[in-house]
């Protein structure tokens, strides 16, 4: 995950305004090629895994909000993270 490429993108450290839409779109595009990865590398992916894979992401999310001027909303993360947590019970094999 290239997090100068969210901080160009979306304008961070210069606009107080940014599509929260597709910023997500970007982010959630980000966490799901790490879960394809993942799979592929292992032949599937564990529980333990994906909350590896969540927990890179929360971190990233972290590093944003250190150099971006605005702070990205929580509810954003929540929201990610509901939508995260449905795609874990389709992808891991010890659910």
């Amino acid at each position: 995950m290239n997090i100068d490429r969210y901080i160009k993108k979306f304008q961070l450290k210069e606009k107080e305004y940014f599509s929260q839409k597709e910023f997500m779109k970007d982010f959630r595009r980000d966490f799901n090629d790490m879960i394809e990865h993942s799979v592929e590398m292992n032949n599937g992916i564990t529980k333990d895994q994906f909350h590896n894979c969540i927990n890179t992401m929360r971190e990233a999310w972290k590093d944003i909000n250190n150099i971006s001027l605005i702070e990205l909303p929580e509810k954003l993360w929540n929201f990610f993270y509901a939508k995260a947590m449905e795609l874990k019970e389709k992808t891991c094999k010890d659910v």
